[in-house]
């Protein structure tokens, strides 16, 4: 699978319930700020109507997997979709018999909080894309500067953030959370040796920290 299609998908590991209600785990960014890596996705499979803005997770037919994002169109009585952290819409259309069910729920560090849908996610999508449009612009035209900073090391030695780090067992296997003020910054895969750190963070993680 090419990085792009890593990039536009965020795949699920599912995670054993009752008939009417699913859980799965996420991990993956396209459907970032929305879902963090590590959380836990509630998903009601006894759905009627799916409705523009709606979270779904559907089986991928070409990998026999399991991709959670938006609805953002419908035609034909196919539904357009697109993660929450893309510009683009997903290439191919989904079915309604690839459609497991809507997410309802998402599990954090505390407590689950409902997931917006209908209009109101639809907005929220539409808020989101114009944020992440406006941040990769300003991204292109600073990444110059900021790696010559990052390249430097000062940062890293004057600037010595306090982390939480929180251990969990994943079915991708060990992986560290660093946290502040309640806020996931860092996550760090142990058997993969694989980061994924949020700016300004990666000024000062993996060269300070390490294993």
């Amino acid at each position: 699978m090419s990085n792009l299609l890593l990039e536009e998908y965020s795949f699920l590991k599912q995670i054993p319930g009752d008939q009417k209600k699913e859980r799965f785990f996420y991990h993956g960014m396209s459907m970032a700020p929305t879902f963090q890596p590590g959380q836990i996705l509630q998903v009601n499979t006894n759905v009627g109507r799916i409705c523009k803005g709606d979270v779904i997770v559907f089986r991928n037919r070409a990998a026999e997997d399991y991709i959670v994002h938006r609805v953002v169109a419908i035609k034909s009585n196919q539904f357009i979709t697109r993660g929450d952290h893309n510009l683009c819409k997903d290439r191919q259309p989904i079915d309604s018999d690839q459609i497991v069910g809507k997410v309802e729920s998402v599990r954090s560090e505390k407590k689950p909080y409902k997931v917006h849908s209908g209009p109101r996610g639809l907005f929220r999508s539409r808020v989101l894309m114009m944020h992440l449009f406006i941040k990769r612009t300003c991204r292109r035209l600073l990444r110059k500067p900021y790696r010559l900073i990052k390249r430097c090391g000062l940062i890293a030695k004057i600037w010595k953030p306090k982390f939480e780090q929180i251990s969990l067992d994943t079915p991708d296997g060990s992986m560290v959370k660093y946290i502040i003020c309640g806020r996931t910054v860092a996550v760090y895969w142990k058997e993969l040796d694989k980061w994924r750190v949020r700016h300004p963070y990666d000024l000062v993680i993996p060269s300070h920290y390490s294993w």
